[in-house]
């Protein structure tokens, strides 16, 4: 019935309990589909600041200076094999350890220790392409819409809004060359949030190639990815007939020769002098030429020279689609 059932309990320094069941469709259509979740998360360490651009951490190995605990309930819809809505209810009670406000004033709403709030979030997908994981022709849209506090447990003033877009086109231009870009923006507000809930670049899959050793923070942003690509060896498939299950005895590669360049920009309207986050409010360029290898279970690696509009230049591996 491809419902599925996720626990995650990592024991140890930072721990994490969490239970996630989703069940796919609960109409003869096959097109209404429900979820729950609930989870719980304790950290001796976290992320309290940004400082010339980098994180800086906050760690007491005696106690939690950050306690999570988290509720949801997920309707969706689906339409098509293409297009899909997500609707999510969240409740969320987060506890603060007071040093951490002690060194960023501003990680919590209103210096608060303690929140209690519930969040909505909604999100819609097209996904049009050839393969999630290497796409090559097609195209992917998604957007995603969040109010973060709705205002339902007094005293609590945690009040924030964002919307997220992506767009990701694909072109085959011929047997062997391909073009690829992509689009991601964020806009927020109000402008003066919780530094918890405040990021911009350096996070997941928004940066600019050439910063990966950054992170810059804003309320809005936008980031422009271009990628030009040669297929050295096309994709290719053979057989290992020992064996005996065709989901695993079918191993398919591929390497591609690729140039590159993304332009991004993060807007941060509280942008502290004193911080010396230089990247903050900067158009930022970055370029260089790489290679991709595509294999087994769809596995992705890839090697890049790049450089920046700073005069910076590395080489960096990715495990993942580069748009």
């Amino acid at each position: 019935r491809r419902e599925k059932h996720e626990t995650t309990l990592p024991f140890g320094y930072d721990q994490k309990f969490e239970i996630f069941y989703t069940i796919p469709y609960i109409d003869q259509r096959e097109r209404l589909g429900i979820g729950f979740g609930t989870g719980v998360a304790l950290n001796h360490e976290v992320a309290v600041n940004t400082e010339k651009n980098k994180l800086v951490y906050y760690r007491d190995e005696a106690n939690y200076v950050r306690k999570q605990a988290f509720s949801y309930l997920q309707f969706s819809y689906r339409k098509n094999y293409y297009n899909q809505h997500q609707l999510r209810f969240y409740f969320n009670y987060d506890v603060f350890d007071d040093s951490l406000m002690i060194i960023n004033p501003g990680y919590s709403s209103n210096k608060d220790q303690y929140l209690r709030y519930f969040s909505l979030y909604y999100s819609f997908k097209s996904d049009h392409r050839d393969s999630k994981p290497y796409p090559l022709k097609g195209y992917y849209f998604d957007v995603a819409l969040a109010k973060i506090g709705l205002g339902l447990i007094p005293d609590n003033d945690l009040d924030v809004f964002y919307i997220l877009s992506t767009f990701r086109k694909f072109w085959k231009l011929n047997r062997k060359f391909y073009y690829a870009f992509g689009l991601n923006t964020k806009f927020s507000m109000p402008g003066e949030q919780p530094y918890f809930l405040t990021w911009g670049f350096g996070y997941g899959r928004d940066f600019v190639r050439s910063f990966e050793l950054y992170v810059v923070d804003g309320q809005n942003f936008g980031l422009f990815k271009n990628n030009f690509k040669y297929a050295l060896i096309s994709p290719k498939v053979i057989n290992l007939n020992f064996i005996p299950t065709e989901k695993f005895s079918k191993v398919h590669f591929a390497l591609y020769m690729n140039a590159f360049a993304d332009v991004g920009f993060v807007h941060n309207a509280y942008r502290d002098p004193e911080l010396n986050n230089f990247l903050e409010n900067e158009l930022l360029v970055g370029y260089g030429i790489g290679f991709d290898f595509v294999t087994y279970y769809d596995i992705v690696i890839r090697l890049e020279l790049s450089a920046n509009n700073k005069w910076e230049k590395g080489i960096f591996i990715h495990f993942q689609a580069p748009i």
